[in-house]
């Protein structure tokens, strides 16, 4: 008889929507928080258990009432300012867990990485057997993870099963993606910010409910033991994702491409005023002009053929949905008239006043 899953990362909303999954299906199931942590978001329905995640003998005393451990829990800070916090989360953390969970008989140990860890890709969709290369701190703390889950794994009878989603998109989430559609709503896209090249590099998204689906696949699932897979839901060049969005928005799309490199100067100008009015707007961050220079294009074929996983949205599919459910719970608003056109119709009648009537 099965004693239980136990959760971490359920004050993510990925984690959030695993424990909501996992109890659809009639799974035990119980929410693993540090210390200190708020449980308000986790269902009242779901026990909730708190210790020092950093040290093995409290974890391992948790950990002997369950079967399988999800973990979830990650710093997802591409460029923190605090570096030495995303190998402590993503790193460390996991490997007390990981050794906690053997001490304690885990019989299977589900570790959620990231396709950072092989970011950014050629043109070819990178696969499980593309060599690790991560351009930024979460990549690289992400593959000490996975590194560290093998070797010890290797020496004890605990099975793992590494799951790698692409950039997870979501109507929950108000991270970098949602800042883009407030952007693109405001009508502030009136160029490209690529070169027409840069515009054809490839981004890759999946939606939260197509990760979820592939977390529970691999629970008591044999042939997802000691495997690791890509869950994707394919790529789109970085000028069709601006042109959905604005199509979904009723924006028009931007007119003309100018290179990244003309607009870094500007960007960081923009960005310091923008950090004064929000702390959590890193949109016109710089580090985003590397991320559209390069491909990130990924190829899911094992996770289709070993464990039946598709997608249920393609990334268009996932783009306008989110648009929409944002729209409806009040997240954007749409607007007859955008900042720019009404900044230009104003310039437009200055002009003529000041050409007709001065």
């Amino acid at each position: 008889m099965s004693r239980g899953i136990i959760v971490t990362g359920c004050e993510s909303i990925l984690g959030l929507e695993v424990i909501h999954s996992l109890v659809a299906k009639e799974k035990k199931v119980t929410a693993l928080l540090q210390e200190g942590a708020d449980e308000k978001m986790v269902p009242p329905d779901v026990p909730v258990v708190k210790a020092n995640l950093f040290k093995i003998s409290p974890l391992k005393a948790i950990l002997e009432r369950f079967d399988e451990v999800i973990h979830c829990a990650s710093n997802m800070e591409f460029y923190p300012k605090k570096v030495e916090l995303s190998y402590r989360t993503n790193t460390e953390l996991t490997v007390v867990l990981v050794r906690a969970a053997i001490e304690a008989g885990i019989r299977h140990f589900v570790h959620i990485s990231t396709t950072e860890v092989i970011a950014p890709t050629g043109t070819e969709p990178a696969d499980e057997l593309t060599a690790y290369h991560a351009c930024n701190e979460y990549g690289k703390s992400k593959i000490l993870a996975e590194e560290e889950l093998k070797n010890i794994c290797a020496l004890s009878t605990m099975s793992y099963t590494i799951l790698r989603p692409s950039a997870i998109i979501t109507p929950k989430s108000f991270g970098v993606l949602y800042q883009l559609f407030w952007a693109v709503n405001l009508g502030l896209f009136v160029f490209y910010p690529a070169s027409r090249q840069e515009t054809s590099k490839r981004l890759t998204f999946t939606h939260l409910s197509d990760v979820v689906k592939g977390i529970c696949m691999v629970i008591d699932d044999a042939k997802g033991k000691n495997q690791t897979y890509i869950l994707s839901g394919g790529s789109l060049p970085f000028k069709t994702v601006i042109e959905i969005i604005a199509k979904e928005l009723g924006r028009e799309k931007p007119l003309i491409c100018i290179s990244s490199e003309l607009i870094r100067l500007p960007l960081a100008f923009a960005s310091f005023f923008v950090k004064i009015y929000s702390k959590n707007c890193h949109l016109f961050n710089t580090h985003n002009i590397e991320y559209i220079q390069q491909n990130r294009i990924y190829s899911s074929e094992k996770a289709k053929k070993m464990l039946g996983w598709t997608p249920t949205y393609t990334m268009e599919e996932a783009i306008r949905e989110t648009i929409k459910e944002q729209i409806k719970c009040g997240a954007l608003k749409t607007i007859k008239f955008s900042v720019v056109s009404v900044v230009l119709v104003i310039m437009l009648l200055a002009f003529f006043i000041r050409i007709f009537f001065i």
